[in-house]
């Protein structure tokens, strides 16, 4: 099962562009601060597992925008994958991003958890899940979860 707090519309992109893009780290807690409590109780005994950036642009912001997104919850987290470089979604179209599959990796040393919440800011085409999602093993107890996402059919805060 999927879940998300937001729709994907100009404001949530306006306040991510101006946390992730312009390093305005002092937005980090107004993305989930509202329903920490629900998305607590909803996690309870699970391991958030973060998306991955590549590290030109973890180095360019100076911050894991995840790790601080997802702090105000206080939960365990882990971020087990690597994303090689060349692969800055937000300049890709459809058909490119479904390429982004082979580019996300476990990290040699990766544990992964037996229950986990695959973490991100932002759901577009799912690439990067569905990219993740092949690194996992099916026998793990997994939720999805992102701030937003662009929905394709109607509306509604459980993806499809």
């Amino acid at each position: 099962r999927g879940y998300s707090s937001y729709l994907y519309n100009q404001a949530f992109s306006k306040c991510l562009i101006q946390y992730k893009e312009l390093g305005d780290e002092a937005l980090a807690d107004v993305f989930l601060f509202r329903e920490r409590k629900r998305l607590r109780h909803l996690f309870r005994g699970r391991t958030l597992v973060l998306m991955p950036s590549t590290a030109e642009k973890l180095q360019e912001r100076g911050f894991s925008h995840l790790q601080l997104m997802f702090g105000c919850l206080g939960m365990n987290m882990t971020e087990p994958f690597v994303k090689l470089p060349g692969t800055e979604q937000k300049r890709l179209g459809a058909v490119q991003r479904k390429q982004i599959m082979q580019r996300i990796r476990l990290k040699e040393d990766a544990e992964i958890p037996d229950r986990i919440v695959l973490c991100d800011d932002l759901i577009t085409t799912g690439s990067t899940l569905r990219s993740a999602l092949n690194c996992l093993s099916r026998d793990i107890d997994m939720m999805i979860y992102a701030c937003a996402y662009v929905p394709e059919h109607g509306s509604g805060h459980q993806l499809p």
